[in-house]
C-alpha cells in the first residue's frame, strides 16, 4: 500500500516538472468599421444628414477596445459629385459604441434615385475601405400607404401598416414604426420590420406585422400623441442586412445559447454595410 501511495506522488511530481507555459500570439488583421445608409433628403426631417459611422474591429480576446477613428478621410462621390464628409462631436452613443461619426448635410450632397454612390474611407496608418450602392429608382406614395390604429389605450399602442406592392418585381421593403408621446415626456418606441415582396404580397398589397409599443410608464393625451411611419424600398445590400440583425435580434431573446449569425456586409477590406434606399416618412396626429 505504502509503494503504490508513494509510485502516485512520484508519477505526479514528475508530471508537474513537464509543464511548461507557452506564450503565443492570437493573430489579429485590424480592420475598419463602416456604416451608412444612404437616401435622397425628406424635407420632413429637420436638419436632414448624411451620417458615416467609423470604428475598428477589436479581437476577440485580449480586452482591447476600439481605436478612435478621429483623424479619417470619408469621401462620397457619385458620378458627377465629390464631398469629403467632416468629423462630427461625439455624442453618448458614439461614446458607448466606441464610435466616430462623420457627416455632411443633404443639401450640400444631393442623393438622387436609381444613381450608385461610392464610399470610400482612409486613415493616415494605411487603413482603407470601399464599397457602393444603388439608390432603388422608386418609392412608395405617401397616399398608397395606410395606418391602422388596432388598440390605443392608456398603457399601450397596437398598430399595423398597410402599403401598395410597388409593381417592380422582388422589391425589397422596411416599414418602421415610431411612438411620439407627449404630456409632459417625450420619447420615441420604433419597431423595424424586412419584408419581400416575392414571399408576402397579397393582392398587390403589404402588410407589417402588428406592432405593439406598451410599457410606457406614464400616463400621456392620445390626442397630443404622434406616429411616425416609414416605408421604404431597400438595395439588396440593406435587405441582406437588416434581416440578418433581425433574425440575431430575435436568437438573443429567445434562446439561453443561440447560434451566431453572420452579419452580411459588402465593405471591402473592411467591415459593415454602405446601403441604400428610398423612403416615404409619414407623421400624423392620433
Amino acid at each position: 500500500m505504502f509503494q503504490r501511495t508513494f509510485t502516485s506522488v512520484l508519477l505526479l511530481l514528475l508530471l508537474g516538472s513537464c509543464v511548461r507555459v507557452i506564450d503565443f500570439t492570437v493573430p489579429f488583421d485590424k480592420k475598419l468599421v463602416v456604416h451608412c445608409f444612404l437616401r435622397p433628403a425628406q424635407a420632413i426631417v429637420q436638419n436632414d444628414s448624411i451620417l458615416v459611422a467609423v470604428s475598428t474591429n477589436t479581437p476577440i480576446v485580449g480586452g482591447q477596445t476600439k481605436e478612435q477613428i478621429n483623424d479619417a478621410t470619408v469621401t462620397l462621390a457619385s458620378s458627377n459629385q465629390r464631398i469629403n464628409l467632416r468629423l462630427l462631436a461625439p455624442n453618448a452613443a458614439d461614446e458607448l459604441n466606441q464610435t466616430r461619426r462623420y457627416g455632411v448635410a443633404h443639401r450640400e450632397f444631393a442623393v438622387k434615385a436609381a444613381e450608385n454612390y461610392t464610399l470610400t474611407v482612409t486613415t493616415p496608418n494605411g487603413l482603407r475601405t470601399e464599397s457602393s450602392c444603388t439608390i432603388p429608382p422608386n418609392r412608395v406614395l405617401e397616399n398608397d400607404i395606410k395606418i391602422t390604429i388596432v388598440e390605443k389605450s392608456k398603457d399601450k399602442i397596437r398598430c399595423r401598416i398597410d402599403w401598395k406592392d410597388l409593381p417592380e418585381a422582388n422589391t425589397r421593403y422596411m416599414c418602421s414604426v415610431g411612438i411620439g408621446l407627449s404630456k409632459g415626456v417625450q420619447s420615441t418606441f420604433s419597431s423595424i420590420y424586412v419584408y419581400n415582396t416575392g414571399s408576402e404580397a397579397t393582392n398587390n398589397q403589404m402588410t407589417s406585422n402588428e406592432l405593439t409599443f406598451s410599457g410606457f410608464g406614464f400616463d400621456y393625451d392620445p390626442a397630443q400623441s404622434i406616429i411616425y411611419v416609414a416605408v421604404a424600398t431597400l438595395d439588396k445590400n440593406y435587405y441582406e442586412w437588416g434581416s440578418k440583425q433581425i433574425l440575431q435580434r430575435r436568437q438573443n431573446s429567445s434562446n439561453l445559447f443561440p447560434e451566431p449569425v453572420f452579419l452580411n456586409g459588402n465593405v471591402e477590406n473592411g467591415l459593415g454595410v454602405f446601403a441604400g434606399y428610398n423612403a416615404t416618412l409619414i407623421a400624423k396626429f392620433f
